[in-house]
């Protein structure tokens, strides 16, 4: 009688231990989910004055099927269309929080090749520099503390060009990239957001300004220290600009 008895007692107990373990999985599963929230990029409104087509990306194969062994230069920056007499224009334009913004650049078979990186400021040179490339990976292009560094309501262009000696083949191959930048004017609000706020957080806190170089300069610092810990962030803000077939590339 009591092995019957105890049978009949022990079963309820075995289901409701199953169903408690369950709903503790379950409810952990819900915190991870919510803790890991999509990282967002809210794109500002470009200037009117906007009117030369810009490039972030440099292929240099035409053909499909030969692009995944060719070289290829793409600055990892937002692109849009503008139209114009009812054509789309290419548009490359970002937002800088600091005078001296970090560019980025994914490359893939250069076969280490030069560039060069100019500014420009009402069509006129202002800064120059030449960049030396790794085969692949990713690279950055800092502008340095002996520049002046950008000014508030200046729109500037940068270009990316292979810079001499170069094959003349692959100079025809890698169009130039180039685009504008533009320092972004910070609200004594969002200052005292970006001072009191970790790494992390200044990530989601730039992009959802619109502030696209520093938000981007954030994360790929950490990265590149960490690529498994921040791989999902890579994945979410390069998607947010039209370039996630290049966040599960090798750095």
């Amino acid at each position: 009688m009591r092995s019957k008895y105890g049978i009949l007692f022990l079963i309820p107990i075995w289901l409701f231990s199953l169903s408690a373990i369950e709903g503790a999985n379950l409810a952990s599963a819900e915190v991870v989910k919510m803790t890991r929230s999509k990282r967002r990029f809210t794109p500002p409104k470009p200037p009117r004055t906007l009117s030369t087509p810009g490039q972030r990306s440099s292929i240099g194969s035409r053909q499909p099927e030969n692009r995944a062994k060719a070289a290829q230069i793409t600055a990892l920056v937002p692109e849009f269309e503008k139209v114009v007499d009812f054509l789309p224009i290419p548009q490359v334009w970002v937002l800088s929080a600091t005078p001296h913004p970090t560019f980025w650049l994914y490359l893939q078979q250069t076969r280490g090749i030069n560039l060069e990186f100019q500014l420009e400021q009402s069509g006129k040179p202002i800064y120059q520099q030449s960049v030396a490339l790794p085969p692949s990976g990713l690279v950055s292009i800092s502008l340095p503390k002996s520049f002046v560094g950008l000014q508030p309501n200046t729109l500037y262009r940068w270009s990316l060009r292979p810079a001499d000696p170069i094959s003349p083949e692959i100079r025809k191959r890698l169009e130039p990239l180039s685009g504008w930048v533009q320092l972004a004017p910070i609200s004594p609000d969002l200052r005292t957001q970006l001072n009191a706020s970790s790494p992390t957080q200044q990530i989601d806190l730039y992009a959802q300004n619109g502030i696209w170089l520093d938000s981007l300069s954030i994360l790929a610092t950490l990265y590149q220290r960490d690529p498994n810990a921040h791989q999902a962030s890579w994945n979410d803000l390069l998607g947010e600009i039209g370039l996630e077939d290049l966040t599960h590339s090798p750095l």
